[in-house]
């Protein structure tokens, strides 16, 4: 995929912009489940990749739709940046959340909660302020009886 959507466009080959977009396809297969572009025909497969034209799925949220769209942007002075990306809120978010759920099951499997009960969820509660710094809270573990 790196290099593919550059070579479509009669583009010289730029990794880091090429790297933007195929992120951005990417993470659309990954909270989709299926590509942006599709189609039987491969000539208007080509096309549709070349136009940038793709659904976006009502429920994906507005803050991550703002971000596909920008690293899937046709126009390579016009997509995302890889450190706009990182500054991305729904990106920071994303990334704070993951390290919350990670730090919550540490913090589970730390505990002195006995081998024979499963920690089957943790409830995380995260104040976060992008342009500073997070603290993250594991409120609760409950526990299967």
């Amino acid at each position: 995929m790196l290099g593919l959507f550059s070579r479509l466009q009669g583009e010289k080959y730029d990794g880091r912009k090429a790297d933007a977009w195929s992120c951005g396809v990417i993470l659309f297969a990954l909270l989709v489940g299926a590509l942006p572009f599709d189609d039987d025909n491969l000539r208007n497969l080509l096309e549709k990749v070349k136009l940038g034209v793709f659904h976006m799925p009502h429920f994906i949220p507005p803050d991550c739709q703002n971000l596909l769209r920008g690293m899937i942007e046709v126009d390579a002075t016009k997509r995302f940046t890889l450190e706009q990306i990182q500054k991305h809120t729904w990106y920071i978010t994303a990334i704070l959340t993951f390290a919350a759920v990670i730090l919550a099951a540490y913090n589970a499997m730390q505990s002195k909660v006995p081998p024979s009960k499963k920690c089957n969820y943790w409830n995380v509660h995260i104040r976060a302020q992008p342009e500073r710094s997070c603290q993250v809270e594991p409120v609760s573990v409950l526990q299967e009886k």
